[in-house]
């Protein structure tokens, strides 16, 4: 998946791949996708670490990792303000989903946000 998405990561705007019982972990080359806007891959069974830089990508609106119970690691504030309007880690063990409702200055258009713990 590493090298398909490289080849892909100048064009590729929307990645859904929800309920497709994907096991493993999600690639590092997801944060090279530039022109990615939406990203679903909840109800699988994914592990390891959300990508460190999955949150810095410049048109991304919504992330849905959702019921992924092995997916982990922690979420990294992104470096620049983010269009993010919409992310869902319920039902994942990533940490620090709760600091970032305590960042307006980073995500001015975030819309709905949902942590591990909140309610499905």
């Amino acid at each position: 998946p590493e090298a398909l998405l490289l080849k892909v990561k100048d064009t590729l705007e929307v990645l859904m791949l929800s309920g497709n019982d994907i096991t493993g972990t999600l690639p590092s080359a997801l944060g090279k996708l530039e022109k990615l806007r939406l990203f679903d891959a909840s109800r699988n069974s994914l592990s390891g670490d959300l990508p460190a830089d999955l949150l810095d990508l410049p048109k991304v609106r919504e992330v849905n990792l959702s019921e992924n119970a092995g997916l982990g690691g922690t979420v990294v504030v992104p470096k620049i303000p983010s269009p993010l309007r919409v992310l869902d880690l319920r039902g994942t063990a990533v940490r620090g989903c709760d600091d970032l409702r305590d960042r307006p200055d980073v995500f001015k258009n975030l819309r709905m946000i949902k942590c591990p713990g909140d309610d499905m």
